[in-house]
């Protein structure tokens, strides 16, 4: 929890990589905790790297499948970088 505590305080105070590498590997660690995985994948996506937090949303649907709020958002983004390209 203060991982993702620091993180989000980083993300907010402009030292977004710092922030998104604490995610990421949070995120591997903790497996099962779907709100890290998607304050993860937002991360990338507000800093345009919605590639990354399509990979990212992949890793965690892997994990919890049955995780709607996740598989949602898998959903979106993939449409969204589909429209894009």
């Amino acid at each position: 929890m203060q991982q993702h505590l620091l993180s989000y305080l980083l993300f907010k105070n402009v030292k977004q990589l710092e922030a998104m590498d604490i995610m990421d590997q949070l995120a591997f660690k903790s497996r099962t905790n779907s709100n890290v995985w998607f304050q993860a994948a937002y991360m990338h996506f507000q800093t345009g790297s919605p590639s990354k937090a399509l990979i990212i949303l992949d890793s965690a649907v892997k994990y919890l499948p049955g995780d709607t709020l996740l598989v949602n958002q898998r959903k979106r983004v993939a449409k969204m970088l589909k429209m894009n390209h």
